[in-house]
């Protein structure tokens, strides 16, 4: 698991700015400093362990028209990744 959490610190580095270690249990879209697409703002996801993972899997079809290129195929990785974002949020 100490691998899952250093490849997640990876992964959250090589992501848009360090927005992502703060979304976990919040709104989406709703960190002030960060420039999102219209489809997320619109989106009214809470960031939650079920739309973290719908998210990293197929960000288009959770929300159609944003802007994420990439997905996380690996159910392992996403684990991690959100376990990771999980702990940075605090809850």
């Amino acid at each position: 698991m100490k691998e899952d959490a250093a490849d997640a610190t990876r992964w959250i580095g090589t992501r848009k700015g360090r927005v992502w270690a703060v979304v976990y249990g919040r709104d989406a879209a709703s960190v002030a400093s960060f420039e999102y697409s219209a489809a997320l703002k619109k989106s009214k996801l809470k960031w939650t362990e079920e739309t973290l993972d719908k998210w990293l899997i197929d960000p288009e079809k959770l929300v159609p028209d944003n802007d994420m290129t990439f997905h996380v195929e690996n159910v392992d990785e996403r684990r991690a990744i959100i376990s990771f974002l999980k702990q940075k949020s605090g809850k």
